[in-house]
């Protein structure tokens, strides 16, 4: 695949893109959304909002979207949003 270009689609041409023109050689007809789209846009929202909910402490709700991700989060959840490393409570904080 080519490297994109350094300017907007507008400003180039199919075969400047490396892609075939197209068909009838107009303009591409306005997009239009499927069923799919919707579905998908919706999935979205959801993990987005988990992941918000986690990192405003309400970690429960983002498990309930992602159950799979619990056993990566049995220690704990850092402030990065990575999963919290073991510990015990027989080892001092900040080793």
């Amino acid at each position: 695949m080519p490297e994109p270009p350094d300017r907007l689609a507008g400003q180039s041409t199919p075969a400047g893109l490396g892609v075939h023109p197209a068909i009838g050689g107009g303009p591409l007809p306005a997009y239009t959304r499927r069923p799919h789209d919707e579905r998908l846009r919706a999935v979205k929202a959801v993990e987005e909002l988990a992941a918000r909910a986690a990192d405003a402490g309400m970690f429960s709700l983002f498990l309930g979207v992602h159950p799979d991700q619990a056993a990566a989060y049995k220690f704990g959840r850092e402030p990065d949003g990575s999963p919290a490393e073991p510990w015990s409570w027989s080892e001092p904080a900040g080793r």
